[in-house]
């Protein structure tokens, strides 16, 4: 009951911010960025379910149309009585904006990095873990709630690359973002 009242907050609030009439775009030359975002990822774990993933990222937006960033992602994969597996992963890249309206930023995503998949036996005290590399490119959109504060949607297609190729793996990843933009060379002194 609790969960699917969480899902109907978390819903109300995209729809209100997305739609909102004081939702307006400004990305922000020379402005700093800092983000916690919630993934769902269609790669499933050691438990055959899937699992929500959770990260925190920055960006500097050096122009108002490209943004460097970078990003930590810690996905949980499952665990049995046995094994408990996980991957965190740690990436740069930029974002593009393709327009700036007064509603809505669309942009594209590339962004590569370093992924690390964690194994934990149980009981053993048995603890093994495999080194990759990551790409992924996508798309989503900017929406502003405040002068400072917004949502973005954003959907990836993600490809890592481990060592063992039953390992490696591609996947798309939709996520939600809360993000709070500040600095920039039109902010307010």
């Amino acid at each position: 009951m609790i969960c699917r009242s969480f899902k109907m907050s978390a819903v109300s609030l995209v729809f209100f911010m997305a739609f909102s009439y004081a939702a307006r775009a400004q990305v922000i030359n020379r402005s700093l960025e800092a983000n916690a975002t919630m993934s769902f990822n269609s790669q499933s774990g050691i438990d055959s379910n899937r699992h929500t993933s959770f990260g925190a990222s920055g960006a500097y937006d050096r122009f108002g149309k490209v943004a460097l960033l970078g990003e930590f992602v810690y996905q949980p994969m499952g665990s049995t009585f046995a094994e408990r597996d996980s991957m965190e992963m740690v990436g740069a890249g930029a974002r593009y904006y393709l327009r700036q309206s007064t509603k809505i930023c669309p942009y594209v995503v590339g962004i590569g990095g370093y992924s690390h998949f964690n194994q934990n036996v149980i009981g053993a005290g048995k603890n093994t873990g495999t080194h990759s590399g990551y790409f992924a490119a996508g798309g989503g959109a900017s929406l502003y709630a405040s002068e400072n504060i917004g949502i973005r949607p954003e959907l990836r297609y993600e490809r890592d690359m481990f060592t063992s190729s039953a390992l490696s793996f591609n996947s798309v990843r939709g996520s939600i973002s809360v993000f709070y933009v500040f600095g920039g060379s039109s902010a307010k002194k």
